[in-house]
């Protein structure tokens, strides 16, 4: 950046690293410096769109995910860059009580890429918090079977049955989450 102060990658990938030592409004101005600089720069929206959502703004969040997908509603090279935009936006609608919105999403991230579980997992809650329980235990389900050592989609499973009664499938669930944590 000192080198190049009109660098957009420079901005995206310091405004990572923010992220990852979680000085998320460091990583904020160095996104929203990608933008000024490219207001057509994908990763950076979503980038920023991502760490408004780690803050709890989900309206900021909701806002750059959908310019993300606005400016570029193929996202390539990268089907799988889409689907982390349309899960972020869902996880925001989620947090915001817009299930219906959230599930779309989940749906929308699954199309572009199906291989991961985190996308079945929320959308299997989203399902339970809706009450169906039918299709929260088949994507939660479907997590387990991509990722069979994740302890959260164990609980998640468990947090559903015990929402629906069936407390000994919950138990059961939440034994095998200890299990996991060693």
């Amino acid at each position: 950046i000192a080198l190049n102060p009109a660098h957009v990658f420079a901005y995206n990938n310091r405004g990572g690293i923010h992220a990852e030592r979680r000085e998320y409004d460091k990583a904020i101005e160095d996104f929203s410096q990608a933008i000024a600089l490219d207001p057509n720069d994908v990763v950076a929206y979503n980038n920023r769109g991502d760490i408004y959502g780690r803050k709890g703004d989900y309206d900021n969040a909701i806002q750059d995910c959908n310019k993300a997908i606005n400016i570029d509603p193929e996202y390539a090279p990268s089907y799988g860059n889409l689907a982390q935009v349309y899960h972020n936006r869902g996880v925001a609608y989620a947090k915001e009580g817009e299930l219906n919105k959230a599930i779309q999403d989940y749906d929308k991230a699954i199309g572009f890429n199906p291989n991961v579980p985190t996308i079945y997992n929320n959308r299997g809650l989203a399902y339970g918090l809706e009450g169906d329980l039918d299709r929260a235990i088949t994507d939660i389900d479907t997590a387990i079977a991509l990722d069979p050592n994740n302890s959260g989609t164990f609980h998640a499973r468990g947090l559903i049955y015990k929402l629906f009664g069936d407390t000994e499938k919950a138990e059961r669930d939440f034994q095998r989450a200890r299990e996991l944590n060693g």
